[in-house]
């Protein structure tokens, strides 16, 4: 028996599932899905944005290389079993790196960088939150 047959008779592919997909409806508009996360539940969030709002970064390859031009107005889809739910967002000045979902249908939006404002020194915010 060779490697490659004893290593692939001791492992079995899991199988694979899609969860969501962005519907045809909304790519037809020009929407992307921009980042996701799943909560402690089990819920998928997907940070949804126009096409309008993005600009592709040539030095990086992939949809990695796509990020939002600000400020923009995504949309957080919420799938919780079948149940969707969509919240609009609007004027994020900030790039997100990061998407949390929190208890009670709250989120967290972060971005990994921030800058100064101007000649005072103030940075700006690079996180935004949802308050119940």
């Amino acid at each position: 028996m060779t490697n490659r047959q004893l290593m692939s008779s001791h492992y079995s592919e899991p199988a694979i599932h899609e969860a969501w997909s962005l519907p045809a409806a909304d790519t037809s508009r020009g929407y992307r899905a921009l980042s996701w996360t799943v909560g402690s539940a089990g819920e998928l969030a997907v940070l949804v944005v126009h096409r309008r709002y993005l600009e592709h970064n040539f030095s990086v390859k992939g949809w990695i290389g796509w990020r939002p031009k600000g400020p923009f107005d995504p949309e957080l889809v919420t799938i919780t079993g079948q149940e969707e739910q969509r919240t609009p967002l609007v004027n994020i000045r900030l790039r997100p790196s990061h998407l949390a979902l929190l208890p009670d249908y709250r989120f967290l939006l972060v971005g990994g960088r921030t800058f100064p404002s101007g000649p005072g020194g103030v940075w700006m915010p690079n996180a935004v939150a949802s308050v119940k």
